[in-house]
């Protein structure tokens, strides 16, 4: 759903649309919406909405030595509710079965843009 069949604008504007429709937050389909037609509308700004489109679905984000970071926006390859709770729903089940005991996880969230509604899709543990 997320990689690019290859460098086109015509694959990245397909890989878009289908992210658009899984995402269940409004903000971050409404933001790619208007990319997407930025990439299309033959304005100045295409060239660089284009190639916004295809860096945001190239790759999937992923975890480096300070967790899962990026830039705010929707996509695979930037920080959003999709995301997390991706990882979240990948995460859990991986610590748990690690550990002989209790699983243990750091959480942290980050008050940057959309970070506040990000961090509400996936509650810390209790």
């Amino acid at each position: 759903m997320t990689d690019l069949k290859d460098d086109s604008l015509a694959s990245a504007l397909a890989a878009a649309e289908a992210w658009e429709r899984a995402d269940v937050d409004d903000a971050d389909k409404a933001e790619l919406r208007a990319l997407v037609a930025r990439a299309g509308g033959g304005t100045p700004g295409a060239v660089q909405a284009q190639a916004e489109l295809r860096d945001r679905f190239a790759t999937r984000l992923a975890f480096g030595t300070a967790g899962l970071r990026g830039a705010m926006a929707a996509g695979p390859n930037r920080m959003n509710r999709a995301v997390v709770v991706g990882a979240a729903a990948g995460l859990g089940p991986t610590c748990a079965a690690s550990s002989a005991t209790r699983p243990r996880a750091w959480w942290s969230a980050s008050t940057r843009g959309t970070a506040p509604r990000t961090s509400r899709a996936t509650p810390p543990p209790s």
